[in-house]
């Protein structure tokens, strides 16, 4: 928030302990919970209006915890996005994907939206589920920094490149993702990935 950002979106996919434990495989519901909490009181001591939002995917794991979920966080949130699950973009190459959309040849993601990882990993993309387009470690840098680092920069490039040469993103996720297809991909910070570890 201090670095600027004007919206912030968490995923807390369970209502309860053991909800959010089968799906988010930790148990850390009462920290998510929190952390809207903190949040939600540091943007009223900005000088600015920043959404928050949280969202809510059901699953086998948390079906009939979405009430739970709402009533805890509904006092302080903006909205509660509630949705069924979807191909994560580029990991199921048999289905295409739904989230992220693209005009001419162009995803929109890497520049206008910050995702950070439960790890604290600045990400390039919401749909991406083991770091594989995870750019920086937060605890190393700012938000600010990494947003401008070598590397995010390089994805950008690459992705207004692809506008006019599909194969410039080859040999990452995002072209799966863009393109389908089962063609290999790195991870573009082999440290952070978790395929990697």
């Amino acid at each position: 928030m201090d670095a600027g950002i004007h919206s912030i979106k968490l995923s807390i996919n369970g209502g309860d302990p053991e909800s959010y434990l089968a799906v988010h495989g930790r148990d850390e519901f009462e920290k998510a919970i929190e952390s809207v909490r903190i949040i939600s009181e540091y943007r009223k001591k900005l000088d600015r209006k920043i959404y928050l939002g949280v969202s809510f995917v059901e699953t086998t794991g948390n079906v009939g915890t979405f009430e739970k979920l709402r009533y805890l966080v509904e006092p302080y949130v903006d909205e509660i996005l509630r949705s069924q699950p979807y191909n994560p973009s580029g990991q199921r190459p048999d289905q295409p994907p739904d989230l992220v959309t693209f005009v001419d040849g162009l995803c929109y993601q890497p520049f206008s939206r910050a995702h950070v990882s439960r790890e604290g990993y600045l990400r390039t993309c919401c749909s991406d589920y083991e770091n594989d387009l995870a750019v920086e470690d937060l605890a190393n840098l700012s938000l600010s920094e990494a947003w401008v680092s070598s590397r995010f920069k390089n994805l950008r490039r690459r992705h207004m490149e692809n506008k006019k040469n599909k194969e410039s993103l080859k040999g990452l996720l995002c072209h799966r993702c863009m393109y389908g297809g089962e063609d290999d991909y790195q991870s573009l910070n082999p440290d952070l990935a978790s395929r990697a570890k």
